[in-house]
């Protein structure tokens, strides 16, 4: 056929053969294996590549920042816990903090005053850094600050020298002898009452920036019991 077969190959009967037209080098023999009419043309068509869609691309990212700050806010709880805990064992301690029974609760009314000093902070670092640097570098000094704290609080344990704590001497506020690790130690419960507020709210404003409202009705809940295991 002459659609098949070049113009120069003269038909012949079925059958293995190589002909190669007059004048052509080896090179350009033809071999027939078959038969002509079992011989097709085969057209093969590139399927084109599928374009990327912007939007599937945007709800993507936003779900991935949404579960990294999720774990991010379990982390932190997870961290408050474990320094509520230590704090207030260490804060009702007969030994190394505070008996009277008059201690805790001068130590919770000053977490007010602690916590406003924090927010002034925080707006200050929001203002002048935008949001994202303001929860990472008040995220930084929370747990600078603790570590800090308990560090000293561990390393002042062994001061020889006390301050007595003159006009308190009342039976229901006797703070006794004021000895530097017990001011780290009522420095770091009171921090440590006031600070997480400050970084979930932050966290919390995040989720709410990212996700739609109808992915905050389906996603809040886990989020929620994510945070609080």
């Amino acid at each position: 056929r002459d659609d098949v077969l070049p113009r120069d190959i003269p038909s012949m009967p079925y059958g293995r053969a190589s002909l190669s037209s007059s004048g052509s080098s080896p090179k350009e023999k033809v071999a027939l294996t078959s038969s002509p009419k079992s011989i097709k043309r085969k057209m093969i068509v590139a399927s084109p590549s599928p374009k990327p869609d912007p939007e599937a691309a945007k709800t993507a990212f936003r779900k991935q920042s949404a579960l990294l700050m999720s774990i991010s806010m379990a982390l932190h709880f997870f961290g408050y816990e474990f320094a509520r805990s230590a704090n207030l064992s260490l804060f009702t301690s007969k030994t190394a903090g505070f008996s009277s029974p008059g201690a805790f609760p001068l130590a919770m009314t000053c977490v007010s005053p602690f916590s406003f000093v924090l927010l002034m902070g925080y707006g200050r670092e929001l203002s002048l850094r935008g949001p994202r640097a303001a929860l990472r570098n008040t995220g930084l000094f929370c747990a600078a600050f603790l570590s800090l704290t308990g560090g000293g609080a561990s390393v002042l344990d062994t001061a020889s020298f006390a301050l007595p704590l003159e006009g308190c001497e009342h039976e229901h506020f006797r703070l006794g002898m004021l000895i530097p690790s017990k001011i780290m130690i009522w420095t770091s419960f009171i921090f440590q009452q006031s600070y997480a507020h400050l970084l979930y709210t932050q966290q919390w404003s995040f989720l709410g920036s990212v996700l739609t409202s109808a992915e905050g009705a389906s996603y809040f809940s886990a989020i929620a019991g994510l945070s609080s295991l």
